[in-house]
């Protein structure tokens, strides 16, 4: 159905008495870690008795969310916002425990050093502008040196351009 006919039919629905389902809004916001509440909060039609969120299980989230995707009636795969939100979760969750710099034992001085030289202005005007969500080409050896470790740093987030690089650098393209 297109989405003037969807509409139709839904006006209908209601004008012949036919009920709905009301969702509101909390004012205090939800942690998205550790909250097997979460997403039955957040797709009721997914999970219509509230049971079954994502870490009730002994699955890792990610695991759970592949059965979820997977499961039989294929409610998860036909919604439209599941496996994008299931997604940008996981995404989210991941920047946030794995952006962290690794460093072999052989280069540790070159980057400390390297660390310790990086003109802290020119971060804090690099991350202010990355706030603002403004596209930023590093132009200064200053910025490019931040530029650099900040490359490090995000390599394994899935997802971001730096990890997007690798894979393409791997492929050869």
């Amino acid at each position: 159905m297109s989405s003037e006919a969807l509409k139709a039919a839904a006006l209908k629905h209601l004008n012949v008495g036919g009920s709905m389902l009301a969702v509101g809004h909390s004012s205090e916001p939800e942690s998205i870690y550790n909250n097997p509440q979460l997403y039955p909060q957040m797709f009721p039609w997914l999970f219509p008795y509230g049971l079954g969120g994502i870490g009730t299980t002994t699955l890792s989230d990610k695991e759970h969310k592949r059965h979820l995707l997977i499961y039989h009636d294929k409610r998860f795969q036909t919604d439209i916002n599941f496996p994008f939100v299931a997604f940008s979760h996981e995404q989210m969750k991941t920047a946030s425990t794995q952006s962290y710099l690794l460093v072999d034992q052989g280069h540790f001085a070159g980057i400390s050093q390297r660390l310790l030289n990086l003109d802290q202005n020119v971060l804090a005007e690099i991350i202010e502008k990355m706030q603002k969500g403004e596209h930023i080409k590093p132009v200064t050896e200053s910025e490019k040196a931040c530029f650099q470790v900040l490359d490090h740093i995000s390599g394994k987030v899935k997802g971001s351009v730096t990890s997007c690089k690798i894979r393409a650098e791997v492929r050869g393209t």
